[in-house]
């Protein structure tokens, strides 16, 4: 899916990272800087793509999602 924000969302006091899907569904997550990956821990992976087809969304508003699905991943 193309254009899905993938976030891992920490468990613990860590940062969060994320990343945008190409059209084959690869992305790189990002923590500080562009490519950095994520910090070592146990994550609840977060993945979102947002219905933007029927134009801007106003401000405060939140786009309709399309597909949402959490899990749970840990990195040693």
């Amino acid at each position: 899916v193309e254009g899905a924000r993938v976030v891992f969302v920490p468990t613990t006091g860590i940062e969060a990272a994320s990343g945008i899907t190409d059209a084959d569904g690869r992305y790189s997550l990002t923590t500080f800087e562009a490519g950095d990956g994520a910090m070592t821990g146990e994550f609840r992976v977060k993945i979102a793509k947002y219905d933007t087809s029927k134009g801007a969304v106003a401000p405060g508003e939140k786009a309709p999602i399309s597909y949402e699905e959490e899990q749970k991943l840990q990195f040693a």
